[in-house]
């Protein structure tokens, strides 16, 4: 699969959620509930927050979103460490990203994610 990387940043850390309940669609909110199997808890580093985020580099984006969020997911995340690319939601706005998540500035877009 072809993947075209929009920013390319070293994930700054994997957080390991202190709950038992999943969320129930991807790119959840971390710190409320644990990330689906198939994502990381992770955040990017030059912004604050977290986020939940699937794997994409051999695999499209899943497209299933929190309530109220019309951010778009998009693979254009890539972990430095490993070079595995990942899905976030890439937002021109709060108003975007849904309840609890706000959109933060970088690389001339934006990212949501959920602050503690």
């Amino acid at each position: 699969m072809s993947t075209t990387t929009l920013f390319s940043f070293a994930v700054a850390g994997h957080l390991r959620a202190k709950v038992h309940k999943e969320n129930v669609s991807h790119y959840g909110d971390p710190l409320a509930r644990a990330c689906l199997t198939n994502e990381m808890n992770i955040s990017v580093e030059g912004i604050d927050g977290w986020f939940c985020s699937p794997i994409c580099t051999e695999k499209p984006c899943p497209t299933d979103t929190p309530a109220n969020v019309t951010a778009k997911p998009t693979c254009d995340i890539q972990d430095g460490q490993t070079g595995d690319m990942l899905c976030g939601l890439v937002c021109a706005s709060n108003e975007t990203c849904g309840q609890n998540s706000t959109c933060k500035p970088i690389a001339n877009t934006g990212l949501c994610t959920y602050d503690k």
